[in-house]
This record gives C-alpha cells, sequence and structure tokens, in this order.
C-alpha cells in the first residue's frame, strides 16, 4: 500500500501536535505555525511510514495519539492549560481517593471532554475509511504524467521539510539555547513532540532521588545554635490546604467561616496577617519551602539547606510530622509527593522523630490521633491539612453543613449548583476553624504557639464559571489563588513569659513576606539560631520584610492596589470590602 494512503493520519498527528500550542494563542501567527510544522513533521512522518507498514501498528498509533489529545483536551476545558510537566506531577502524587474527588467535583467538564472525543474520534474513523476508497481511484490514476509529478513535487517538499525540522532542532539547541529554553517555560510555544519530552525530563529525568543523600548531609553538618533556646515551648505548624484569604470573615468576607479564630484575635490571643502570600498555586511547589530554609525566590540548590525540622531537632526538639495528604514511604524509587525528601532514611531519621502512618477522612481525625505534644520539654509539631482540597462536599462531617444554596441567593450570577458548591467550600472552612480552635484548647495551658499558613488559594466560582486551580496568571487569579490568611495563635502562658516577642508579632501584621517565609520566624521564636536564618524575613524582627515578591510574570507589591481592587461576584453584589 503506498504510503500517501496514510494520509488521514498524517494530518490527525499534525493537527493534534500543533492544536494544543494553538489554545491559549489568539491571533496564531504565520510564523508561530510554520514554527510548529517544522517540529511536527518529521515524527509526523515516521508514524505514517510505520502505520503504513502494519494495521495492528497503525491502531497502537492512532489510540494514543488521540488519547494523548484528549488528556490535552481536558486540561484545557477544565484548568484552562496544557498538559505539562506539573499536571504530569499532580497526576502521579494523586492516590485513588483524590482521583475519585476530583472526577466527581469536574464531571462536567470532564463529560464535555469526552463526549467531544468521542464525536472526533468517530469522524477520523470515518474519515480514514473514505480516504481508503478514494485512494484506490487515485491508484487508478496514478500513471499519468501529472499525478506523478505532483507526487514527486509533495516528495520533494516534504523531504525538504524532514531535513530541515532536525536541522533547526539542533541550531536551537546549539546556537539558540536561551531561545529553546523560553519554549520550555512557556509550552504554548511548543508542539506536543517538543513538550512531551520536556515533562518527561521535567517528571522521570529529574536527579532530585539522587541528591537526596547531599540533603541528609546538609541537615546533619548544619550548626545549631540553641543558647537562646526557649524551654518547655510547643510549637504548632499548620500547613493547610487550598485555603484562600477571599473565604474568611478574617479579611471581610461576608459569611462567617472562621468564628473562633476571630473571637481569639478580639480576646488579644492571635493576630492576623494581610500581607503575606503564596508564590505558587501548587502544592509541590510551594511546601517543599515551607518545610525547608532554602529560599523559594532565590536560584540556590535546594539540598544544599537544611529542612526546618532538622533545624528543631540538632536544636534538641522533639519533632512530629503529621500528613492528612500523602504518607511518608520507605522506597529507594522516587516519591512523587511534596514530601519527596522523607523518603529517604537518612533525611527522615535527622529531621522527624515521629510521622502517621496512616491518612483520616477529617483533620480533626488525625489531631486526635497524633496530638499537638510529642512529650515533655520542647516540641515542634507539623500538622499538613487536606483542609479544602478538591472535594470539598467531603471535607467536612455532616454536622457541620451550616451554610446552604440559599444563603448565597443575593450574588445573582450563582446557579443554584454553583452556590452548593461555594456553600461546602464555606463548610469545610468552618470545619477547618474547629478542627484548629480544638488545638488551641489542647495548648491552653502550655507554654505554646500555633502558626497557621495554607499553601494556596483555591478558585470556587468566584469571579468566572471555573473551580479549582489553574495557571493563567490575571489580577484576579492572584487574588484568588496567591493571597492567603495566616494568624499566629498564642497560649496565656507565652504571653506572660515573651511579652517582647507578642508585641513584635502583633506589631508586624503588615510585613511583606511569602508564606514559605514563616521558617524564619518559627525558628526565631524557638530561640535557635542557624547560618542559614533569615531574621530580616521573621515576624519577631522590624522591617518591611521582602522589597519585591514576583508571582511569575507579575510584581504583586506594585501591582497591589489593582489587585485589590478586582472584585470578585459576591463583592460586587454585596458591596463588601475586603481588608487589604
Amino acid at each position: 500500500m503506498a504510503v500517501y494512503r496514510q494520509l488521514p493520519l498524517f494530518l490527525m498527528v499534525v493537527s493534534y501536535s500543533i492544536l494544543p500550542a494553538l489554545f491559549d494563542e489568539s491571533p496564531v501567527s504565520i510564523g508561530q505555525l510554520l514554527f510548529l510544522l517544522r517540529q511536527v513533521i518529521l515524527p509526523a512522518v515516521i508514524l505514517c511510514v510505520l502505520g503504513n507498514y502494519k494495521k495492528w501498528i497503525w491502531w497502537i498509533i492512532f489510540t494514543v495519539i488521540n488519547l494523548l489529545f484528549f488528556i490535552e483536551l481536558g486540561c484545557f476545558i477544565s484548568q484552562h492549560i496544557r498538559l505539562n510537566s506539573v499536571i504530569a506531577i499532580l497526576i502521579l502524587q494523586s492516590n485513588k481517593v483524590e482521583a475519585t474527588e476530583f472526577l466527581s467535583s469536574d464531571y462536567e467538564n470532564i463529560l464535555k471532554a469526552i463526549v467531544g472525543g468521542v464525536i472526533l474520534v468517530l469522524s477520523l474513523v470515518f474519515i480514514n475509511a473514505y480516504w481508503g476508497k478514494l485512494s484506490n481511484k487515485i491508484a487508478e490514476r496514478s500513471k499519468s504524467k501529472l499525478f506523478n509529478m505532483f507526487v514527486l513535487l509533495a516528495g520533494f517538499v516534504l523531504s525538504l521539510s524532514v531535513i530541515y525540522s532536525p536541522l533547526t532542532i539542533y541550531r536551537c539547541l546549539d546556537g539558540y539555547k536561551e531561545y529553546f529554553s523560553r519554549i520550555h517555560n512557556n509550552m504554548t510555544n511548543a508542539s506536543t513532540f517538543v513538550s512531551y519530552y520536556y515533562i518527561l525530563a521535567d517528571t522521570f529525568f529529574d536527579d532530585k532521588i539522587n541528591k537526596l543523600q547531599t540533603l541528609a548531609e546538609t541537615n546533619m553538618t548544619t550548626e545549631v545554635n540553641d543558647d537562646s533556646v526557649k524551654e518547655d515551648l510547643k510549637i504548632v505548624y499548620i500547613i493547610g490546604e487550598s485555603f484562600g484569604r477571599l473565604h474568611s470573615n478574617l479579611y471581610g468576607y461576608p459569611k462567617e467561616t472562621n468564628p473562633h479564630i476571630t473571637k481569639e484575635i478580639e480576646n488579644g490571643s492571635a493576630f492576623m496577617y494581610d500581607n503575606i502570600i503564596s508564590n505558587s498555586n501548587y502544592t509541590h511547589e510551594v511546601v517543599p519551602f515551607m518545610l525547608s530554609l532554602c529560599d523559594i525566590d532565590s536560584s540556590d540548590e535546594f539540598m544544599a539547606h537544611p529542612l526546618l525540622p532538622a533545624v528543631f531537632k540538632k536544636g534538641g526538639f522533639r519533632v512530629g510530622y503529621y500528613d492528612n495528604q500523602s504518607l511518608i514511604g520507605d522506597s529507594k524509587h522516587f516519591d512523587f509527593g511534596c514530601t519527596y525528601f522523607f523518603s529517604n532514611p537518612d533525611v527522615r531519621e535527622s529531621s522527624i522523630d515521629e510521622y502517621n502512618n496512616k491518612t483520616f477522612r477529617y483533620d480533626s481525625e488525625m489531631v486526635s490521633d497524633y496530638p499537638p505534644e510529642l512529650s515533655s520539654g520542647n516540641n515542634l509539631i507539623i500538622y499538613h491539612f487536606s483542609g479544602q482540597h478538591v472535594d470539598f462536599f467531603g471535607r467536612f462531617p455532616k454536622e457541620f453543613s451550616y451554610f446552604t444554596a440559599h444563603d448565597y441567593s443575593n450574588v445573582s450570577e450563582y446557579t443554584n449548583s454553583q452556590a452548593q458548591v461555594v456553600a461546602a467550600y464555606d463548610n469545610a472552612t468552618l470545619y477547618q476553624d474547629f478542627t484548629v480552635f480544638g488545638i488551641f484548647e489542647l495548648l491552653r495551658d502550655k507554654n505554646a504557639i500555633v502558626v497557621f499558613v495554607p499553601d494556596h488559594g483555591e478558585e470556587v466560582y468566584d469571579y468566572r464559571d471555573h473551580t479549582g486551580r489553574d495557571i493563567a496568571m490575571s489580577l484576579e487569579n492572584i487574588k484568588v489563588f496567591y493571597e492567603v490568611p495566616v494568624f499566629i495563635w498564642v497560649s496565656d502562658k507565652f504571653k506572660s513569659q515573651y511579652p517582647e516577642d507578642v508585641e513584635m508579632l502583633r506589631g508586624n501584621r503588615s510585613k511583606a513576606l511569602f508564606n514559605s517565609d514563616l521558617v524564619h520566624t518559627l525558628i526565631d521564636i524557638a530561640g535557635l539560631s542557624t547560618p542559614t536564618l533569615n531574621r530580616d524575613l521573621s515576624l519577631l524582627q522590624k522591617g518591611r520584610g521582602r522589597d519585591r515578591r514576583m508571582i511569575r510574570d507579575i510584581d504583586y507589591d506594585s501591582n497591589r492596589e489593582r489587585i485589590f481592587n478586582s472584585k470578585m461576584r459576591f463583592e460586587q453584589e454585596s458591596n463588601i470590602d475586603l481588608v487589604q
């Protein structure tokens, strides 16, 4: 059979390789199309030659290419982004429960992708069958000189494209590395073939796992000075999940989602912070830095800086780490969880004394099994909550179904089903408030301090018909994803013993920080010191904090007023002003 009979497969491979790169590009330039074509011609021809060799190979190519395109289509419909290494890592991080939660929470968009995909596949099968019959007629006429000249010309042009494509890629690699790196940073400029190469390289060929022994050595060799360490101190560090400042009444949200924290603030036992933001809206990109002294805003090697719990353990604290999202494994293979470094026994031994071996349906159940006091003396307890992650309806017991869709009837832009989702998110927030308050109650008579900070926010139909997260940058997205609620609670005993620290915590409520910077406050509060401690980023020290905070390509501080003035749906309807 002549190779030209694989024209439908060729066009399918080319179009599927180019279309994902054009999802977010409008209008598309001729130059961009030509650049993308040069990336896909050679792989498309090779696949067509293979597909022409055996029918079963054709079906494998057809199935795989369609499957990858459907994944791309699903990413675009659901998250407004392309498939990339971030998504690949999120998929690998997800367990069966999380996958089920995502499918159930985003079923409408997934259904759109499936229906569209089925229609597309059936159309392609029909076109291929029709072309097979048509190509037989063309074969009968192929003896004409005009047709032969056309085939020769097409073959010559195709040959030039096949030769030109690898030469162009080589030039990019050899002479235009900076340009090629920009393609990597912005995958909308790459075909699927180039994009998938980077996904594989970023996800599976990363040598982090081989450097974990370096991190273990860093933990063990780091100098920690404990001359000023406080006595019998209980420090609890709570890393929340998917909790944006927008949905906390501490910052002006019209629903009372944090009633317990509000009362603690009113009686002077807690302080809220209004200028601490996240650097990323993906857990695996920010949580490692919330547990390390490596600066998230620098190009430093992560393994060259000690982990936060390792500093505390070396300073004489007993350390407990309890994660309700992913369990610590003990494997020689790469752990795709956000705390992958704990999979190394030496890193784990140098960092923590106790960790959980099971997850819980609700965060308060984890706190009950692993209370915020590991032993007498100095303790650091770290909790990583499930918080408001993905399945809002499954994040709180039925008795916490306080908010209903009816409570949002004043917001005309919500449909009834959307209002139900918003109510579920707010109920999950209310339940988290209850869980955190339970930790306060267990520490009332102790010398204790609790630091609460989420990893990032979550979108819940706040300004458009969308839930979840995406990496598209806009002022609204920064307000939804990157502005997070932060508060610190202190016991009466802590207040009486360390009034100067309390005054500094109260006075620095508007200090400009990233959420990962709080590691410096924790070490400073403990009375420890280490060479990588940056006191300028501690809430116990005077100063404005960071001069300039970049969120991808947007300068947050210079755009803060514009971000603040971007209105959400409930603000437009209720005339509610948030805390700036």
